[in-house]
């Protein structure tokens, strides 16, 4: 939508005008698009859960990676004096290829549930603008849409 220029009528006047819905002003047209978008604030979403479990589930697999290396390192090191009842070291020894497989199998579907939801809600939002709307659908797959 387009209206006139306008002059001034205050020096300040000229400034605001890049935040006026009202003015065409000489600016990029990415001002004017900013200018022309609805002041209303957004409504806010609620939090994915999928979203903390893959952070956590993230930082437990960098931990453990990190500790395998640790541990397969000071394997090939040569120490004289090595401490062989270490809890972790021995964990990973013995299960360290089994948990990180597990934790990344859980990190991976932690992913796609979170994507997933997001779809889940994204879907939802667009239904609830028009519940009649229906997908549309190509019933003559050959024919060339315009």
């Amino acid at each position: 939508m387009r209206f006139p220029w306008r002059k001034p009528k205050r020096r300040w006047e000229s400034s605001l005008e890049v935040f006026s819905s009202s003015a065409v002003f000489r600016h990029p047209p990415q001002l004017r698009i900013l200018a022309e978008l609805p002041l209303v604030a957004k409504t806010k979403e609620p939090i994915n859960p999928f979203y903390v479990l893959v952070v956590l589930l993230g930082v437990i697999f960098a931990i453990t990676s990190c500790a395998y290396g640790t541990m397969a390192y000071r394997a090939i090191a040569p120490v004289a004096d090595r401490d062989v009842g270490q809890g972790l070291m021995t964990f990973l020894d013995r299960y360290g290829i089994q948990a990180l497989a597990v934790e990344l199998t859980l990190l991976a579907l932690a992913a796609f549930g979170a994507m997933g939801l997001d779809q889940a809600r994204a879907r939802q939002i667009g239904s609830d603008d028009d519940p009649r709307a229906e997908p549309e659908t190509d019933s003559e797959p050959g024919r060339k849409i315009s």
